[in-house]
């Protein structure tokens, strides 16, 4: 059976002990008509769990405990490939949305979306800055972030949906990578109303080479999670002779590396001055 949603895709999360304005966010996706995909990393937090619950176009799942976002990611997207959605819009809990930025994307499902799906595994969209007039056009890309990416899930389970032997940190880059020996590109789409994936993150930031570099300082579990998914995303473009790529993965972790190394920088700062 067709789902019988007003929109034309599907929301999709993964969260883990999300912040009192997820519950908003996702009151109003359910309030639009929406239809949502949650796997739940942090199933023992009862107050959101039972909160989620109470929307009827919200659909819950967990395996019990934190396994990840490789193995959320993958269960999402088929759980709405299976509910025949063709196309499923993932977004980081704390991502920000409004109604205009959903009515906007699925402008752009509606209108464009079917000559993308053959050629595409996913297009990411991208906040509306001041000078952009928030026109829907596609550029080629050669790698996503995961949130606010639209996969064409047809094409996602042909590539075997999202690796879940990434746990955090570089399964977003793998998937694209992936991607890539089947033959399917990676799109971006700039100027979305309403969008915004940094404004509730605690990012400080930094300017490099005229570029403006968010910087968080992560714990050594994290920094030992996106090191190592680094070393084999390198592997991985070197074994399959792409070395395009690699160059941009090791450009990606330097990048990494050295906005890690500001962060502990600027406590220190914060420490001495105080």
């Amino acid at each position: 059976m067709l789902n019988e949603h007003k929109y034309k895709f599907t929301v999709g999360f993964v969260i883990y002990n999300p912040q009192p304005s997820f519950i908003k966010r996702l009151s109003l996706l359910n309030d639009i008509g929406v239809a949502v995909y949650i796997f739940d990393n942090s199933p023992e937090n009862t107050v959101t769990k039972n909160s989620i619950t109470l929307f009827k176009n919200v659909t819950y799942a967990t395996a019990g405990k934190n396994v990840g976002l490789g193995l959320g990611i993958s269960v999402v997207s088929a759980t709405a490939w299976s509910s025949e959605f063709e196309m499923m819009l993932f977004l980081d809990q704390d991502t920000a949305i409004t109604k205009n930025t959903i009515n906007f994307i699925n402008d752009f499902v509606t209108e464009q979306g079917p000559k993308h799906y053959a050629d595409y595994l996913l297009i990411l969209f991208q906040r509306k800055e001041s000078n952009l007039t928030g026109n829907a056009v596609v550029h080629d890309a050669s790698l996503a972030i995961s949130s606010g990416s639209l996969f064409f899930l047809d094409n996602l389970r042909l590539i075997g949906w999202h690796n879940e032997n990434y746990f955090v940190d570089g399964v977003d880059y793998e998937v694209c990578l992936r991607a890539r020996r089947f033959g399917l590109k990676v799109g971006t789409v700039a100027g979305v109303p309403g969008f915004d994936h940094s404004i509730e993150q605690p990012d400080d930031q930094v300017v490099l080479l005229n570029k403006k570099l968010p910087i968080r300082r992560y714990d050594s579990a994290r920094i030992k999670d996106a090191l190592t998914a680094y070393v084999k995303l390198t592997l991985y473009t070197v074994r399959h002779l792409d070395f395009r790529m690699t160059r941009k993965v090791l450009k990606s972790a330097a990048i990494y590396i050295f906005g890690q190394i500001i962060a502990r920088v600027r406590i220190l700062k914060r420490y001495i001055k105080e």
